[in-house]
């Protein structure tokens, strides 16, 4: 985890706090905490070059908004590498920040990112996501539900979902959006209509919900994996399926180095064992990144491919559960 990110866990641990966190409270706690209203663009200033900081935020923001501010401001105050005076708008772009000096745009991030991850905790949202590579219309509404109880807007609490969830989900409200790791890039912000449009017209699902007064298009973009009936004779292992596969696409070629490719595919996609795999999302994935893979994409024609996917994610979770029993053994 980054700085920021191991910081808020931290905090949130040592205090044992669990959304809607009374951020004002938190950060009155930590510093001299003034409320004003002016007509600049800025929700907050914070000066750190004094025995206790002193907070001046803008209180003609929205609710949702202040409290992400103030989120933002603690970012400032627990991060010891922030220094003197600084001028916040929170919810500012990345090609706002991007315009500033790049230390104060590295700052303004490490705030956010500080921020995202006290108000709504990646701990406390696992529970509702973790292990789900496709949610139905009536998951989506619970996740979304329990998303709304951090008490942030819709497009905060979107981009703290989205940093948890498998590969393959990506959220749009109006021409902003938010992508889990490992989801393809939709364009440049912001997004125009007729790239959006584009962009869904590739996924597995797309659902439209109603979140916080605002609507939200949640796009599933990979496909599960139809599990192929496995024969009880089949004893090969997925390498050993794979190499079959590449012997009859690249005839007469050495298989190992298509092998070894895809090895690297499987792992670095499920290199984050934290992210709540399961086989079939394991499978999805890789069928999905194998198929976009120019060199790759002939072995997702063979017949075969669909048992080789099946049985290489079954090993990896296999191979996990089994890491995991020997650690409590020796534990």
């Amino acid at each position: 985890m980054s700085a920021p990110a191991t910081r808020a866990r931290v905090l949130i641990g040592k205090l044992g706090l669990i959304p809607p966190i009374d951020i004002e409270a938190l950060i009155c706690s930590k510093a001299e905490l003034e409320w004003d209203e002016w007509p600049y663009d800025c929700d907050a200033i914070t000066f750190l070059d004094r025995a206790r900081p002193l907070v001046v935020a803008h209180s003609g923001r929205t609710d949702a908004r202040k409290r992400f501010t103030l989120g933002h401001e603690l970012g400032h105050i627990e991060l010891a590498w922030h220094t003197n005076m600084v001028e916040c708008s929170p919810e500012a772009t990345n090609i706002e920040m991007a315009s500033n000096s790049f230390e104060i745009a590295t700052l303004e991030r490490e705030a956010n990112e500080f921020a995202s991850h006290l108000l709504v905790p990646p701990a406390w949202l696992k529970p509702v996501t973790s292990g789900i590579s496709h949610f139905d219309g009536g998951q989506a509404k619970a996740v979304l539900a329990h998303l709304a109880k951090a008490e942030v807007s819709a497009t905060a609490g979107l981009i703290a979902l989205a940093r948890i969830l498998l590969p393959g989900h990506a959220f749009f409200v109006g021409s902003s959006f938010s992508l889990s790791p490992g989801t393809p890039w939709p364009g440049e912000r912001p997004l125009s209509l007729a790239a959006r449009i584009r962009y869904l017209s590739s996924a597995h699902s797309v659902l439209e919900i109603e979140h916080q007064g605002v609507r939200v298009t949640w796009a599933q973009m990979y496909s599960p994996v139809i599990a192929p009936r496995l024969s009880s004779d089949d004893t090969r292992t997925s390498t050993q399926v794979l190499k079959d596969i590449a012997a009859r696409v690249i005839s007469g070629k050495d298989p190992y180095p298509i092998v070894q490719s895809v090895s690297g595919v499987v792992g670095g996609v499920t290199k984050d064992v934290d992210r709540g795999w399961t086989a079939e999302s394991i499978a999805a994935v890789v069928s999905q990144r194998i198929s976009q893979n120019t060199k790759l994409a002939p072995l997702a024609a063979d017949p075969e491919f669909g048992i080789f996917v099946i049985k290489k994610s079954t090993e990896v979770m296999s191979k996990r559960a089994q890491r995991v029993t020997f650690k409590n053994d020796i534990g």
